[in-house]
């Protein structure tokens, strides 16, 4: 990988956030698909001849996409339909976040090595 694929990957990972975050929701499978593609952007760029300095922050990029029940909620999820909300909202912040996480990768590869 080089400098420019790095930059494009990363500019395709911004457009499947958005393009998530624009529906309603954002389900398992469409977070699971990021996840895989993040883990596929960092092991392509830890085995590839980039900079450190940018390798690291590659692997610095993270997507929680693990959703827990807090148990004093449980009663109160299983009789309304308000877990679905609340775990799609969850998944909807993460991606967000990590949204921004790669728009600093963006502007740091602009920044240091796309001049």
């Amino acid at each position: 990988m080089n400098i420019e694929t790095c930059y494009q990957y990363t500019r395709f990972l911004i457009h499947e956030c958005t393009r998530y975050l624009e529906d309603r929701a954002i389900s398992e499978t469409e977070i699971a698909q990021l996840k895989i593609e993040l883990d596929r952007f960092i092991k392509k760029t830890s085995g590839s001849d980039l900079p450190d300095q940018l390798k690291s922050a590659v692997a610095r990029l993270e997507l929680n996409y693990e959703f827990r029940l807090r148990s004093d909620n449980r009663d109160l999820l299983g009789k309304w339909d308000f877990g679905k909300y609340r775990r799609h909202q969850t998944f909807k912040r993460n991606v967000e976040r990590f949204k921004l996480q790669l728009a600093d990768l963006l502007s740091f590869l602009e920044t240091n090595y796309l001049k």
